[in-house]
């Protein structure tokens, strides 16, 4: 995911997973060293209403939050335009950092990953 000046700031990425799981997909997102990691990953398709996900861990990479997907969410990404996702920072933990993905193409690359085995 790009910033506005077409610098590199987070990464998304999506799993499909076993078939009967509680979701239907994993989605991993990882974000540079110097996140706030209390504020999270806010996270909305669209202008639909934002959802905060934690921080797990830490690396040399970056700081990784991981969430499922429901059927619904997935639904919304391959009908909707856009994910926006908010990361902080924590130089400056009252001012977002938007970042906004365009989902066109979606449908396609999700229907053709592969289901993970357990």
């Amino acid at each position: 995911m790009l910033n506005d000046e077409g610098t590199p700031v987070a990464e998304f990425s999506i799993v499909k997973l076993p078939l009967g799981s509680e979701a239907v997909a994993g989605a991993t997102i990882v974000a540079p060293l110097g996140t706030l990691l209390t504020r999270g990953v806010v996270f909305a398709i669209d202008d639909t209403d934002a959802a905060q996900y934690p921080f797990s861990w830490c690396t040399r990479p970056g700081c990784f939050s991981r969430f499922g997907l429901t059927d619904l969410l997935v639904a919304g990404m391959k009908s909707g335009s856009n994910v926006n996702i908010t990361l902080y920072s924590i130089g400056n933990a009252q001012q977002a950092i938007p970042i906004t993905a365009s989902l066109n193409g979606f449908t396609a690359a999700f229907d053709a990953l592969e289901n993970q085995t357990q």
